[in-house]
């Protein structure tokens, strides 16, 4: 086997040092940027899901698929504590010396760092797939597989301030808008992307994503094309989008006669896939490249010539790249396959659900065919009442 690819990438500050982080397989690099030899690994039990930095950045947070979520002090960068999940992470966050746990049974808890406190905040009826915690709104905003994103205050959670209703499919990723503070993006597997005021719980804007480039479009009856990683960028005020099996990367920016995102330029790849994006303290485009590639990262570098903002081409040898692209990776453990994480989350069409009744009595299998919902998960109605529906669900 030869280097695991990096399929998670994230950025912060600490302490006034730009900190660019790698996670491939059980593993996350953390380096700065600032530096060409300072670097620190932090290991996990399982492959890496996701990552989240305290706001006074003394902790890191590292969730993995084993179900285990490892705290790490900044300062030494040893294991602070490690604590045992009751399912599966998908999104994690802090808040204060706590954490708050988003997972696939679709509940979000709030627990201490060393796990001795555990607190239900909220439940959906299904996976939650997306989660941000917006402290300066007051919001704990959670996404799922059945096309809702409810928008919970924090940490009251019970009140439930309304859903963002308006997509046909499951929802893969959601993102704050840059320089629009009450604003999120969504997007997923219904071939929509979706602008949202958190606060009026209202759809600002829809982009059929088909009509952005013809490699988008599909065949009729077809899935649209999912996307994996949505990104934003302040210093550009520029939106990324990555999706499954595209070898582009689209960039949206705002227009300035209609306040409105539209596609500015698309970036081509230089591998065929690739398993996350993310921009860096510079404003640069890192994306990390999928299993076969020889190479880990490339990079978009962002040129500004006065009021004109524009990416260069993606590249193996620009920014940050170089120095990613020449560090080691494990050789023990497989990336996370976005693939099939995006196939638990698409629901079957009745045809695909007819099939595969048919292909199980050929070869006189008695077990039900799976829906979009197992039954009987006693979660019927989980959540709460109150709140509003946005504008585009009424």
């Amino acid at each position: 086997m030869g280097r695991t690819p990096i399929h998670a990438l994230f950025k912060a500050e600490i302490r006034g040092e730009c900190i660019f982080m790698v996670a491939h397989g059980k593993l996350v690099t953390v380096m700065k940027t600032g530096s060409q030899t300072q670097t620190h690994t932090l290991a996990s039990d399982g492959p890496v899901r996701t990552i989240a930095i305290s706001a006074d950045a003394s902790r890191v947070a590292v969730a993995a698929d084993a179900r285990t979520l490892s705290v790490f002090d900044t300062h030494s960068w040893a294991q602070h504590a490690q604590i045992l999940l009751p399912k599966r992470p998908t999104a994690v966050a802090f808040h204060g010396s706590d954490l708050v746990v988003a997972d696939k049974f679709g509940d979000v808890h709030r627990l201490s760092v060393g796990g001795e406190k555990i607190k239900l905040l909220l439940g959906h009826c299904s996976f939650v797939t997306a989660m941000i915690l917006d402290l300066d709104l007051g919001h704990v905003i959670t996404s799922d597989r059945d096309e809702k994103i409810r928008i919970s205050s924090f940490p009251d959670t019970f009140q439930i301030e309304g859903f963002c209703l308006g997509h046909t499919g499951f929802i893969s990723a959601i993102c704050k808008v840059p320089n629009r503070p009450r604003e999120i993006v969504s997007g997923g597997g219904d071939g929509l992307l979706l602008f949202w005021d958190v606060l009026s719980v209202s759809e600002t804007q829809r982009i059929v994503l088909a009509e952005l480039a013809p490699e988008l479009k599909t065949e009729p009856g077809k899935h649209p094309h999912s996307i994996i990683a949505i990104k934003a960028c302040t210093i550009s005020d520029s939106i990324a989008i990555l999706f499954e099996g595209i070898p582009f990367v689209y960039i949206l920016r705002v227009e300035k006669t209609s306040n409105q995102y539209s596609l500015h330029t698309k970036l081509s790849l230089p591998f065929l896939s690739a398993l996350d994006i993310e921009f860096d303290h510079n404003g640069d485009l890192v994306v990390a490249l999928g299993p076969g590639s020889a190479f880990l990262v490339a990079c978009a570098p962002l040129k500004k010539e006065g009021n004109e903002i524009q990416f260069g081409e993606i590249s193996l040898d620009s920014g940050i790249a170089t120095r990613i692209n020449s560090m080691a990776t494990s050789e023990e453990s497989e990336p996370i396959d976005y693939s099939a994480y995006l196939e638990v989350l698409r629901k079957r069409t009745e045809e695909e659900v007819r099939e595969k009744r048919g292909n199980s009595k050929r070869k006189g299998d008695d077990e039900e065919v799976l829906g979009a919902e197992p039954k009987g998960d006693g979660k019927k109605g989980r959540g709460g009442g109150g709140g509003k529906k946005s504008k585009a669900g009424q």
